[in-house]
């Protein structure tokens, strides 16, 4: 055959890929030769190649019809009938090429592929074994193989399988996702998220790549990255299904509530039966205070899932933000039937429970919060390797108390080293740098650690976390220890304060922003505007208490010539906190709302009025005891009577400090 032979041009179009002129020229060889087998052969397999199966199909069969001896047609064939559904035909088109060529490699595989489409698989794990040992170069059978194992759940040998896939072709993208897939089932996450990497470094559009590692780590508490690769899945597929609802799983743990109310939106807009949607939509509209709008999200949840104890759970909490107890009690009821094991349920329970001043259900429920966030307790990961206190009796090991949460929660619970000490414990605790001055003046704490290094030292130890404390010593709101003051600051500092404010005029130190990252800030932090009315009372003077963030309010305020900065708002030393609370005993009265300042307040034993919001679900500030604290008998409580108003809040505060500074 010459070099220019119309077969030898046929294919020269169809190694450059010109499947039109190669099928044309093929086409024209037959018409002229019915008979040439080499040219049916290669038109099936360029008709193949443009998706033409039943022309395919037709081809390879007349060459067979003339060849039948030749093996790699009936290979052709199989291949073109598992294309178009027809395994079982495939297979015994496979068997043929094997029969004519025992060794043939690429027909075992393919058999292999059809064998498991059947649903045969130790067949097909036969057949691949033997197309392998045959030609363990092919990278296609590898990554088949791997498929298959990972469907029959052998995790650890196609990890084995794909990474033989791999180290022949180091880029192929199903490959390095499906090892993912393999990784994750056998709880290698870190793995798994690193094979997923490579799929979409291989494919950066690779949807499902991203997808499934966001979900890793969004199973893994790694909310930012989460939602990072959700975003890279809005960038490619927006019509990922399930998307946009784990989506909103991750912005409501990042605290983004409009962002997560959006999120669902959209998966309701693409399912509107999708349950766990709606859910998350309620969950989302509660955070931003639009509990009648949850409520309805809530309540379509429990009407199609009746058995979805969250759900119910959930609704107890809106029901009780909208001040229907009965129903948030009975929802709460309905909810632990269901699943009291379930940790999110109890936790709620338990934060209902002692809302209401049900302190003996309450507090061995509020015990499960560690299971929600077991990173939030200082040092958890070092102090597991501790014995755990629940109660028993004092010993020689020192009794190390843990702060936890906020720095208000650490003031607030300080108070119980007293009633241990008293009981014989040596009392250490562990808490923030910048709170250590304060709580090693609370009577009964011996000696205060600030990272693990100091706690190390005081090895053999038993430790606890701070609000466990009510638990264990069965707290009610009758027996809160509530002698005040309990924390002391040095008779020096506070006459050096109070010198430098000088005794003119009624001084009303003032704090109105908590911490903008804590979720529930919305709910403690006042508008510096609020505090106008006190500015207009004659003879008043105004002492900011506000550390940054919140301070850079006061430029914005037109009564801000009426207010007196003391200390640098951007100080974070180490006695910033410690004359803070000098700054407090120096003045006449402090006006806070719900955040550290109030507790440091009460802790300290002078005159405080706390700003409570309507909505106010903490049940640190019982809604049970209207005006008074059970826990700081120097603070006044004045709450809003419509949810947002603070004008007649700072009314009846004015009222107050007018006929008290005259």
């Amino acid at each position: 055959m010459t070099s220019d032979s119309p077969l030898q041009q046929a294919l020269a179009l169809h190694r450059r890929g010109d499947l039109d002129g190669a099928i044309a020229r093929y086409d024209e060889i037959l018409r002229a030769d019915p008979r040439n087998v080499d040219a049916l052969h290669h038109l099936a397999m360029a008709r193949c190649q443009r998706g033409q199966f039943a022309e395919g199909i037709e081809a390879i069969g007349r060459a067979i019809a003339l060849a039948p001896e030749r093996a790699a047609a009936h290979n052709l064939l199989g291949m073109a009938l598992t294309r178009v559904g027809r395994p079982r035909e495939a297979v015994a088109s496979f068997d043929r090429a094997i029969a004519a060529q025992e060794n043939f490699a690429e027909a075992h595989g393919n058999r292999a592929a059809a064998l498991a489409e059947l649903g045969l698989h130790q067949e097909a794990l036969k057949a691949y074994a033997r197309a392998l040992a045959l030609d363990p170069s092919a990278a296609g059978d590898w990554i088949n193989l791997g498929a298959l194992q990972l469907e029959l759940r052998q995790y650890g040998e196609a990890v084995t399988s794909f990474d033989r896939a791999l180290a022949l072709q180091p880029n192929i993208p199903e490959a390095h996702f499906n090892r993912a897939n393999a990784l994750r089932a056998l709880n290698r996450q870190a793995d798994a998220i690193e094979a997923y990497g490579r799929a979409i470094s291989a494919r950066p559009g690779f949807a499902e790549a991203f997808l499934n590692r966001g979900l890793l780590h969004l199973g893994d508490d790694r909310f930012a990255a989460a939602l990072q690769d959700f975003d890279g899945v809005v960038a490619i597929n927006p019509a990922q299904a399930g998307l946009w609802r784990h989506r909103a799983h991750a912005l409501l743990a990042l605290d983004r509530f409009a962002e997560a109310r959006e999120s669902c939106d959209r998966a309701i807009a693409q399912d509107a039966n999708d349950t766990a949607g709606h859910l998350l939509r309620g969950i989302a509209l509660f955070n931003l205070a639009r509990d009648a709008e949850a409520l309805v999200s809530l309540d379509r949840v429990v009407r199609d899932q009746p058995q979805n104890a969250r759900a119910h759970a959930e609704r107890a909490i809106v029901l009780t933000a909208l001040q229907r107890p009965d129903d948030a009690f009975a929802a709460l009821d309905r909810a632990l039937s269901l699943d009291r094991d379930n940790a999110h349920v109890a936790g709620i329970a338990g934060d209902i429970y002692l809302l209401h001043g049900r302190w003996t259900e309450g507090w061995p429920l509020y015990e499960r919060r560690f299971e929600i966030d077991p990173k939030g307790v200082l040092g958890t990961d070092a102090l597991s390797g501790f014995p755990r206190w629940h109660g028993e009796p004092a010993d020689d090991r020192p009794l190390v108390l843990v702060s936890e949460q906020g720095l208000g929660d650490a003031i607030q619970f300080a108070r119980f080293a007293s009633v241990l000490a008293e009981r014989g414990h040596h009392v250490v605790v562990m808490t923030a740098p910048v709170l250590a001055p304060l709580l090693a003046s609370v009577p009964g704490v011996a000696g205060v650690a600030t990272d693990m290094e100091q706690v190390a030292k005081l090895v053999p130890l038993r430790w606890c976390p701070f609000l466990s404390l009510p638990a264990i010593l069965g707290l009610t709101p009758e027996t809160i220890p509530a002698r005040v003051p309990y924390i002391q600051v040095e008779n020096e500092r506070v006459a050096a304060w109070r010198d430098r404010l000088g005794a003119a005029g009624f001084k009303i130190g003032i704090a109105w922003q908590g911490n903008p990252d804590f979720r529930f800030d919305q709910g403690r932090s006042i508008p510096l505007a609020a505090f106008e009315p006190l500015a207009q009372l004659s003879g008043t003077r105004l002492i900011s208490l506000q550390k940054q963030p919140g301070a850079d309010q006061i430029a914005g305020v037109g009564f801000r010539g009426r207010i007196e900065t003391p200390t640098d708002p951007n100080d974070r030393s180490a006695n910033a906190l410690a004359d803070l609370a000098a700054i407090m005993q120096a003045v006449d009265l402090v006006v806070t709302s719900d955040s550290m300042p109030a507790h440091l307040a009460g802790a300290l034993g002078v005159p405080a009025f706390v700003a409570l919001r309507r909505r106010m679900l903490d049940w640190r500030w019982m809604p049970g005891h209207a005006e008074r604290s059970p826990w700081y008998p120097t603070l006044r409580l004045f709450r809003q009577s419509t949810e947002g108003d603070w004008a007649p809040v700072f009314e009846r505060i004015v009222a107050v400090v007018g006929a008290t500074a005259a």
